[in-house]
C-alpha cells in the first residue's frame, strides 16, 4: 500500500470513528438530514474518506442516502424496535440458560457491584455498562459470529437509551434492580428464573423505548 493510500485509510477510520460515535451518542439526532458539504466543513478531512464513511454507515443501517436528492440519519421507528428486542428475546434468555454455569462468578460480581452504585453515573456512563453486561453474558459463548451480531445490535439499542435520555423517557430507575435479578438467577444457576428475569427486563425496555417514540 503506497503512502498515500495508507493516510486515507487513517483518515476514514478517524472519520468512521467520529461519525459512528456521533450518531450513537445522537449529536447527530435520528432522521436528521445531513450532507457531505456540511461534515467536509465540520470535519478536517478530505471529501474522499467523508463519502467511504458515509456509504460503510449506510450497510450498517446508521445512514440513510437517497441519490440526487440527499441524505439523513437512519430514524429510529416501531419496526427497528420490535426488531431489535425480538432478537434479543431469541438469543439472550437461551445463551444465559444454557450457559450459566460456566460464567465467571467474580465477573458477575463485579458488575452487582457497579450497577448497585450506578446512580452517579451519566447516562452515556450509564448505558455503555449495560451494554458491556449484557454483551459479556453473549461473549461467554466464544462464538465470533453470534458476538459479532449481538455487538451491532447492542450498539443500536444504546443509541435507542441515549435517544430516550435526551427526550426524558429513559427507565434508568427501573434497570438496577432487573440487572440485578438476572445476575442473581444466574449465580444460583436458576434457569427458570434466568429466563424470567431476562425476559421481563426485555419487555419492559421494549414498552418504554416504544413510549418514547410517541
Amino acid at each position: 500500500m503506497s503512502e498515500l493510500s495508507q493516510e486515507c485509510a487513517t483518515q476514514s477510520q478517524q472519520v468512521y470513528a467520529y461519525l459512528k460515535n456521533a450518531i450513537y451518542n445522537c449529536k447527530y439526532m435520528p432522521g436528521q438530514e445531513i450532507s457531505e458539504k456540511k461534515l467536509f466543513a465540520e470535519l478536517p478531512f478530505g471529501r474522499t474518506p467523508i463519502r467511504e464513511t458515509l456509504l460503510q454507515l449506510q450497510k450498517e443501517d446508521l445512514v440513510e442516502i437517497y441519490p440526487r436528492r440527499g441524505m439523513r440519519i437512519s430514524p429510529i421507528t416501531d419496526e427497528l424496535v420490535n426488531n431489535l428486542y425480538q432478537t434479543r428475546k431469541l438469543i439472550e434468555p437461551n445463551v444465559a440458560v444454557a450457559y450459566c454455569s460456566l460464567y465467571p462468578k467474580r465477573r458477575l460480581f463485579e458488575y452487582e457491584q457497579s450497577l448497585r452504585y450506578s446512580g452517579n453515573m451519566t447516562d452515556e456512563e450509564f448505558y455503555a455498562l449495560d451494554i458491556e453486561f449484557h454483551t459479556f453474558l453473549i461473549d461467554s459463548m466464544q462464538n465470533k459470529l453470534l458476538s459479532s451480531i449481538f455487538s451491532n445490535l447492542m450498539w443500536h439499542q444504546y443509541r435507542l437509551a441515549i435517544y430516550a435520555a435526551m427526550l426524558h423517557k429513559n427507565r434508568r430507575e427501573s434497570n438496577d434492580p432487573e440487572h440485578l435479578r438476572i445476575i442473581h438467577a444466574i449465580l444460583e444457576e436458576n434457569p427458570a428464573e434466568i429466563r424470567s428475569a431476562i425476559i421481563q427486563h426485555i419487555n419492559s425496555s421494549m414498552m418504554a423505548s416504544l413510549r418514547s417514540l410517541e
